[in-house]
């Protein structure tokens, strides 16, 4: 049923139904609602969907027309363009403002949009060809399909006497409140607006789609009518009050929302200078701003804008300092800063940040931590694991974090012993890694190339993964990881001749060769190689496989050296040089026997030296729990 309430809603809109006959369009948003929000099934096949909802004999012409629509989705491809051109429908213009023909995400339309979309967007491409044959069995045939699979959705369950009664209320209160903006009647138009978001049916449940977020997206949206009309002061204390609900209930999209509204009302105020005052509110601290921006980075908000804030942050910071309120918070915007420029790839700025989070005049534990397991992820990327273990078991970090700082604490160390044991060809038998509805933006992206990489035999998927990943990276402006997305397409058209246009007038062949992230580079000089047999330049491959085999060596990734030694011994048999094959051969069974015979005596080395940590926190811990008491 997902996909027929998709293509109505869709049509109601594109259609503008609404300027044709006001009274239909009417009758059509109600008849959808009650299709997503009732619990049985609806029986009927396309033709009488249709029939149900509409007045055949004064709408003959749009009949046609949403009739013969469905049959327009036949490939999946068609399915794919439908689910993006629905999608755009919930998403604001540049302005952040929303066109007549777009919905509100936060409206019952919009989450079940956002919320179709997302389990679209999950399906495998079998899964997606199974949703498309139902569909079309659905819209072909003159029996009965009750629903598509298992990619339904049971979204609600109110009853029908509820459904019946709260639809009617919630939208003689919306007519009553566009009656009142037009108006600009402030007091009516906002008893109105919250008399629309009061409107709640008895059985409702929190955790379903209507539940989520009501409360701090009523404030959003009221804050929004108030600076609509110009009542500033009201809506920025009804958006700190929404600003502070979201950071409580972790509703992400609603925070996001706040900023942007922030920032709006910033610019409606008139401070094109960027180092004036700030407007936002004294209970929005600059500790808090900052906050937002790590929320921003781990949801995948774009370079530039990171930026930006970064510097309004600043301006306040440097207001701060002259009332001596700046405690640690210039630690911490250091360490932002340092996140926000490895993701640009510009090491040199990024490492000054470093050092300014970790060795400045004040001390920050959230900060400390932060930065240095940024610190220690980098040395172990480069092979340097001790330094990176090093770097977290620091005397003065540990005698200061807390029992949730210790939780982030060991997943940094763990971190750095699970990308050795993975690149040695061990076992891993530490705890597993954070689960991937944990990790933001920058770990989904990551996870994309690294399922690319590992996804043999399914090369068609891969490369899906791949550009899907080049593309997140590219328009978010995170140089690093459109690199390794880059080098990774180049093998992916190298052996399989796709097509993909992988031209380099960017210089990023040059750029992946010289990378600061000496895994990148190995990488870079392995696909390159592979190009280089393929053009038949032995000369090129035999030099590029070298440089990958002397880095892998540094890095202790036995796997990918092995692979470099054995394709550096086919390319010195084509050659003819058997003196050199031989010596390669050696030197890839030395290295075989080398990974059979390593222990886990560094694995079970560390495990004792973090039981020693969290014993000495635990006494620490229950001697300041004493004293409290």
């Amino acid at each position: 049923m997902e996909l027929k309430v998709l293509i109505l809603i869709y049509l109601t809109k594109r259609l503008e139904i609404k300027t044709k006959n006001e009274t239909l369009y009417n009758n059509l948003l109600i008849y959808i609602t009650k299709l997503i929000l009732q619990t049985d099934k609806v029986e009927h096949n396309w033709k009488n969907l249709l029939s149900d909802s509409l007045d055949l004999d004064n709408s003959r012409t749009l009949y046609s027309q949403l009739r013969e629509f469905p049959s327009r989705i036949t490939t999946v491809n068609d399915l794919d363009d439908f689910y993006k051109d629905i999608f755009n429908l919930i998403q604001p213009m540049a302005d952040g403002i929303y066109q007549d023909h777009q919905i509100d995400p936060f409206s019952l339309f919009g989450l079940f949009i956002r919320k179709a979309y997302s389990t679209k967007s999950n399906l495998t491409f079998e899964g997606s060809i199974d949703l498309l044959n139902a569909f079309q069995a659905f819209i072909s045939t003159d029996t009965s399909v009750s629903q598509v699979g298992q990619y339904e959705h049971q979204l609600l369950s109110w009853s029908s006497s509820e459904v019946d009664e709260i639809i009617p209320r919630r939208v003689e209160a919306f007519n009553e409140f566009q009656t009142a903006f037009n108006k600009s009647d402030i007091h009516s138009g906002s008893d109105s607006l919250r008399k629309f978001f009061d409107y709640r049916p008895s059985s409702i449940n929190s955790d379903t789609i209507t539940g989520s977020g009501s409360h701090q997206h009523a404030l959003l949206s009221l804050a929004s009518f108030f600076i609509s009309q110009g009542v500033i002061e009201e809506a920025r204390r009804v958006l700190n009050e929404s600003l502070t609900m979201s950071r409580i209930s972790k509703d992400i999209e609603t925070l996001n929302g706040c900023n942007r509204l922030l920032r709006q009302l910033d610019r409606k105020l008139a401070c094109p200078d960027p180092h004036a005052k700030s407007l936002a509110s004294d209970d929005i601290t600059v500790m808090d701003e900052l906050f937002d921006i790590r929320v921003a980075i781990g949801n995948g908000d774009k370079l530039s804008e990171l930026m930006t804030r970064s510097t309004r942050a600043l301006v306040r910071l440097d207001e701060a300092s002259a009332l001596d309120k700046v405690d640690a918070s210039l630690q911490t915007w250091a360490a932002v800063n340092a996140a926000i420029w490895e993701l640009a790839g510009i090491k040199s700025i990024r490492d000054i940040y470093q050092k300014l989070a970790t060795h400045g005049d004040t001390w920050h534990t959230s900060a400390q931590l932060t930065t240095r397991i940024n610190i220690s992820n980098q040395y172990a990327q480069n092979g340097d694991y001790t330094r990176a273990l090093q770097c977290l078991f620091d005397e003065k970090l540990l005698s200061e974090i807390n029992l949730v700082e210790y939780a982030t604490w060991t997943e940094g160390v763990w971190a750095v012993l699970r990308r050795r044991s993975q690149r040695m060809n061990q076992h891993w038998k530490g705890p597993a890694s954070a689960a991937s509805s944990e990790v933001g933006m920058i770990g989904r992206i990551d996870g994309l190339i690294s399922q690319c990489i590992a996804s043999d035999g399914n090369r068609d998927l891969a490369l899906e993964h791949l550009l899907l990943a080049f593309k997140m990276a590219d328009t978010r402006q995170y140089f690093p990881l459109k690199l390794r997305a880059f080098v990774e397409l180049v093998g992916m058209e190298t052996r399989y001749q796709y097509g993909i246009d992988v031209g380099d007038s960017d210089g990023m062949f040059e750029r992946a060769i010289h990378s600061p992230d000496r895994a990148v580079q190995a990488r870079a000089c392995a696909i390159y190689a592979e190009k280089a047999i393929a053009d038949d330049d032995m000369r090129m491959a035999g030099a590029l496989l070298i440089k990958a085999e002397h880095i892998y060596e540094k890095l202790q990734d036995a796997t990918r050296r092995c692979d470099c030694l054995y394709a550096l011994a086919g390319v010195w048999d084509r050659c003819g040089d058997s003196a050199k094959r031989d010596m390669v051969v050696e030197t890839l069974v030395a290295v075989e026997e080398e990974c059979e015979s390593k222990s886990p005596g560094a694995l079970n080395s560390v495990r004792d030296k973090v039981h020693d940590v969290v014993s000495s926190l635990i006494q620490q811990w229950g001697i300041v729990i004493a004293l409290r008491a």
